[in-house]
């Protein structure tokens, strides 16, 4: 088996850093190590606190050197949507230019130049989702893990992460996926289903039962043919019918111990350390 890196998994969620380092064996997973640190606020707009940059190179000052490095924040206002296959003679670089072109058609809520990530949907072949960031924003972050001496490799949206670990720990795929942090919930579609993933306000629902019920009234009537959820994060409360929790730490065939006393709350960083398309 060819050398790779240890895979690290860095879930900056709202008010907790998760991180997952994770080292891919022959058709399974070993799990090196998992941290879990308080964080403080930190609004989209405004540099990372320099006790975080500390914090940061702290957790992955005692790895070596050599890891592969990937990064996702909850807190980042993301703008998504799907349009139209471009003409299929439209090619990189010009794909790339001609979606940045319309960038500001696309998402004028935006009010700024935008980071974009785009892809095709082999639910939906004849479409692209365009998922969108203010530019200034991750530009900031960005400039606060090099502050910490880090480099990531891998950006991901926090529902494209939870989508993935959902997958490898073989959750049914016709279920809806919620996860809760700091600041509110996560949600994602089901993998049987497109792509669509976006974050309910704690204000907007204080609990479980809220979020769902937030589902229900503002998501499109074809994606609410299956009202069974699975739930991940740092929910502990009592669960309703239909509710599952689950752990991503069942996909690893060697675990250090202990494992942390609520697993889901890692289910960001575990999709993010075990990304495989990027040794």
């Amino acid at each position: 088996m060819a050398f790779c890196a240890l895979q690290v998994g860095l879930a900056l969620e709202n008010r907790a850093l998760h991180v997952v380092v994770a080292r891919p064996l022959r058709q399974a997973w070993e799990l090196i190590q998992w941290q879990q640190h308080p964080l403080p606020e930190m609004p989209a707009g405004r540099p990372m606190p320099p006790k975080v940059c500390r914090l940061l190179q702290r957790c992955c000052g005692t790895l070596r050197r050599r890891i592969s490095l990937r990064v996702c924040f909850s807190g980042l206002t993301v703008f998504q949507k799907r349009i139209s296959l471009p003409d299929k003679r439209l090619a990189e670089p010009a794909l790339g230019w001609y979606l940045s072109g319309q960038s500001t058609r696309l998402f004028p809520e935006a009010g700024g130049p935008l980071t974009l990530d785009y892809r095709r949907d082999p639910l939906l072949p004849q479409t692209m989702l365009i998922t969108a960031a203010r530019k200034q924003d991750v530009s900031l972050w960005h400039q606060g893990l090099l502050d910490a001496d880090l480099l990531p490799e891998v950006w991901e949206t926090a529902g494209c992460s939870l989508r993935r670990m959902a997958s490898l720990a073989g959750l049914k795929p016709d279920r809806w996926l919620l996860h809760r942090d700091g600041a509110g919930w996560l949600w994602a579609s089901p993998a049987d289903y497109p792509m669509e993933s976006g974050f309910i306000e704690a204000t907007q629902a204080p609990d479980v039962n809220a979020a769902l019920h937030w589902m229900a009234e503002n998501l499109p009537t074809a994606l609410q043919a299956n009202s069974k959820t699975y739930l991940s994060g740092r929910e502990c409360g009592p669960l309703p019918v239909g509710i599952s929790r689950w752990s991503p730490f069942s996909v690893f065939k060697q675990s250090c111990r202990p494992l942390p006393q609520m697993p889901g709350a890692f289910s960001l960083a575990c999709g993010l350390a075990l990304r495989q398309d990027d040794c």
